[in-house]
């Protein structure tokens, strides 16, 4: 059993729908910063119902106020780090939760180089925030290859529809970031209650 990050994006779905292909069940997490996007997420999941004729469970987790604490608590020159920082949140929290679950690992839709922060050392920086394993299944596949199996499968309409731009992301993203930047950028944080105060607001939903 697996824990999916779902975004609301492109991706996500095709990596879940990958490692369903493959007879895997999983469950999914879904991270809230807008409302549109927890939409979308919603209706790939409803798709996934009537492919695999099967419920899913979907986990919801406010982010909102994870990345506020960041951008108030972090220096001036430290915020082109946020999304490093919100990716280590999200393994972490679904870390906690797939422990306490019995999730075996997580998966994602990172894929080498398809936005700025997907480069291999970022992805390298993420690992290191949790000991549970992150599956990749878009790894090296190409963007349109991604996109012909999200139209195959029926979530590429839902995926493509507009949606709130994301708030936090900088104008120059990190792209190559040093663990130990990341790492003393962290320490003016409490991470421990960050997650703690998540899973206490946990939503869980059957669809």
């Amino acid at each position: 059993m697996f824990l999916s990050l779902n975004s609301g994006g492109i991706d996500s779905p095709v990596a879940a729908y990958l490692v369903l292909k493959k007879r895997y069940d999983l469950d999914f997490i879904y991270f809230r910063t807008d409302g549109e996007s927890e939409k979308k997420t919603l209706k790939t999941i409803k798709i996934f119902s009537d492919i695999f004729k099967k419920k899913f469970k979907l986990y919801s987790i406010d982010h909102a106020s994870i990345l506020n604490e960041f951008l108030e608590k972090s220096g001036r020159w430290d915020r082109k780090f946020i999304c490093i920082f919100c990716k280590r949140m999200m393994y972490r929290i679904s870390a906690e939760i797939s422990e306490k679950y019995g999730y075996k690992a997580l998966v994602t839709g990172e894929n080498i180089g398809q936005v700025a922060s997907q480069t291999l050392q970022n992805l390298y920086v993420l690992e290191q925030s949790v000991n549970i394993p992150i599956l990749r299944p878009l790894l090296c596949m190409d963007k349109q290859e991604i996109i012909d199996t999200a139209k195959k499968i029926g979530t590429y309409e839902t995926s493509v529809k507009k949606s709130i731009k994301c708030q936090y992301v900088p104008k120059y993203p990190a792209i190559n970031t040093n663990l130990e930047r990341i790492l003393k950028i962290e320490e003016k944080i409490e991470i421990k209650k960050m997650i703690e105060a998540s899973l206490k607001n946990l939503e869980v939903n059957i669809i």
